[in-house]
């Protein structure tokens, strides 16, 4: 609860350091011109002894520009996890968890190339452990701040 305060404390501030700059207006825009898209793909390979992971994620992101310079939006992400695990028993076993995470942003251009990003997400977590039954796979999750 305490970072969620400080999240929305941070996008508080930069939007009242948007409101204080200077810019075009975008009032002529429509809602759909106004709108910019975003994220990023996740692709990974890991191994060791007796394991191997390949991972595959997606985290599309939607921004609305309040001004041209500051924008807000939500951002969701996935995560698709493929172990491959020799167990202590001899048996190679397998299993898929999914990570998952939603989120909100603000942007605040300082130039053209250089942003300042804030965003609070909510993650869900598998941790996958090797036991000697088998793999194991409990969730944990999280209040994330990225700055």
């Amino acid at each position: 609860m305490r970072l969620l305060y400080r999240s929305f404390l941070i996008v508080g501030l930069l939007i009242f350091m948007n409101s204080q700059s200077q810019g075009q207006s975008l009032s002529e825009l429509t809602f759909k011109e106004r709108l910019w898209y975003g994220g990023g793909f996740n692709l990974g390979f890991s191994g060791g002894t007796g394991i191997s992971i390949l991972q595959l994620g997606v985290s599309p992101m939607v921004g609305y520009k309040f001004t041209p310079r500051f924008s807000v939006g939500p951002r969701i992400s996935t995560l698709v996890s493929f172990y491959w695990v020799d167990t202590f028993n001899g048996q190679r076993e397998n299993t898929q968890p999914v990570n998952w995470g939603a989120g909100l942003f603000s942007r605040y251009k300082i130039t053209s190339e250089i942003f300042a990003h804030v965003e609070y997400e909510y993650a869900n977590q598998a941790l996958v452990e090797r036991g000697f039954d088998g793999l194991e796979t409990r969730r944990i999750t999280n209040d994330n701040i990225y700055i």
